[in-house]
């Protein structure tokens, strides 16, 4: 898992990145954040190439400063052969 962190300015919007590490692909991922009472998540999914997460959100508070937390979860990936045909797998 890897984590990124941003700090959302007053009535701003932002975006926030988490990239995998050494050609890593993204499985998945998320956002939090703190006082996310405030916090309007717009749209969140795989950032690039599967490389990462990504996720933007607007800050609706009048007066607090928010901690947005986007995280990605990462896997090394191959092409492997099945009786069914080729797929992406986690290296061994």
């Amino acid at each position: 898992m890897v984590t990124g962190k941003s700090i959302a300015k007053q009535t701003n919007s932002g975006v926030v990145q988490a990239f995998c590490p050494g050609g890593r692909k993204v499985l998945g991922g998320g956002i939090t954040g703190v006082h996310d009472t405030w916090l309007e998540v717009s749209e969140n999914g795989p950032a690039g190439a599967a490389e990462g997460w990504e996720a933007w959100a607007y800050n609706a508070s009048p007066s607090v400063a928010l901690t947005m937390y986007v995280w990605a979860i990462c896997a090394l990936l191959v092409l492997a052969r099945t009786a069914r045909g080729l797929i992406l797998a986690p290296a061994r």
